[in-house]
């Protein structure tokens, strides 16, 4: 029996892909487009090594797959989560501390490990299509964004190709915002303290 199109797990490759070229996205002024190679080459080596693992443990496929995600996501989102809570109190417990919020993750993680690697059944083809399907609309959006953006870029850095010239504008706007008032001989500032 042929296997449908959806139940092909896109969605790991399309999620390291997708964290890779958003972070890319949002540094696109300050980085070339060669360095985002190593850090995909580096996920990809390390999701086939958790993919390996997880297969070994399971036996099955769509299972190592989704564990190799579900770990990938939890470890990148967990920074999200520590940023957002370190500054926002939840029921009046400022949970953005990894005494804290390590734990909760840590057991949130098991909890979800326990629950796949014993359940009988299997990740439905229609789940695998959903999460194909949410993983390549990030990507798409993240590549869009990133082509929409480039153009704008390369013209940044067309008109900085002199960068002595840059560095001394940059130097020029210092002094004159760092340039000591000019008073009157004999008058002084006020004491506002």
């Amino acid at each position: 029996m042929k296997d449908h199109p959806r139940s092909k797990p896109f969605y790991l490759l399309f999620f390291l892909l997708y964290y890779v070229l958003q972070l890319y996205s949002q540094n696109i002024y300050e980085v070339e487009p060669y360095v985002i190679v190593r850090p995909i080459l580096v996920l990809l080596f390390v999701a086939a090594l958790l993919f390996g693992i997880f297969r070994l443990v399971t036996k099955k496929v769509q299972k190592a797959f989704f564990l190799s995600f579900f770990t990938f996501f939890l470890l990148i989102t967990y920074g999200l989560f520590y940023g957002f809570l370190k500054d926002h109190a939840v029921l009046g417990i400022n949970f953005g501390r990894h005494i804290l919020l390590g734990p909760i993750w840590f057991i949130f993680y098991g909890s979800i490990l326990i629950l796949v690697l014993r359940g009988k059944s299997r990740i439905s083809n229609n789940f695998v299509g959903y999460l194909n399907f949410i993983t390549g609309i990030l990507l798409l959006f993240t590549i869009g964004s990133i082509i929409i953006t480039l153009p704008k870029v390369n013209s940044v850095s067309s008109k900085s190709q002199d960068s002595s010239a840059a560095i001394t504008s940059q130097e020029e706007w210092l002094a004159d915002f760092l340039k000591p008032l000019d008073l009157p001989k004999g008058q002084q500032l006020p004491d506002i303290y």
